[in-house]
């Protein structure tokens, strides 16, 4: 089933996405807080106790070495949204540098390349590019700074190679 809804939705990498549903059917809907259980794609839904009222995600499965095996745009663009939301959230627990770096890749996402004329984190956009729990650290020029240093090496990079970066991770990055 799960390929199915892939290609619904405009996947053409159906096989890298699955669907999962809330381990305890009680449980709020918080999908980032909530277990889930992956779905068989070889067994019907109704078998694994589906009905009318379950709620479904369509998630990606496979985690990436490589940003080439990733061809699809649409499927990149979902798992970019994914893996960024679930950074975003608290409770990872990553080192400055690390935010430091995501931050800059957002900011090259919304913005484009480095322009030094730029603050581009403003007390008002600050909660778009660093966690809720990192802002504090340091103060709004700070962060700016510390930013500017990642999102200039960016420069000439796509958006679409920033996301395929952010979706690999950092542990591999070419900003370190």
């Amino acid at each position: 089933m799960s390929p199915q809804v892939a290609e619904k939705v405009g996947f053409t990498q159906t096989e890298l996405f699955g669907l999962k549903r809330l381990r305890n059917p009680s449980t709020s809907i918080d999908e980032e807080v909530a277990a889930k259980v992956w779905m068989s794609e070889k067994l019907p839904l109704f078998s694994q106790g589906v009905d009318s009222s379950t709620v479904l995600f369509l998630r990606h499965k496979y985690w990436f070495h490589d940003s080439s095996e990733l061809t699809d745009p649409l499927a990149l663009q979902y798992i970019y949204q994914e893996v960024d939301r679930r950074l975003m959230i608290d409770g990872y627990d990553n080192t400055d540098d690390i935010h430091i770096q995501l931050a800059a890749c957002r900011v090259h996402i919304a913005h484009g390349d480095y322009n030094p004329t730029l603050d581009y984190i403003t007390p008002e956009t600050i909660r778009y590019f660093l966690p809720s729990y990192i802002q504090g650290a340091h103060t709004i020029q700070d962060w700016n700074r510390l930013i500017a240093v990642f999102h200039q090496k960016l420069v000439g990079k796509s958006k679409a190679g920033t996301k395929g970066f952010v979706c690999l991770g950092i542990s591999d990055s070419p900003l370190m």
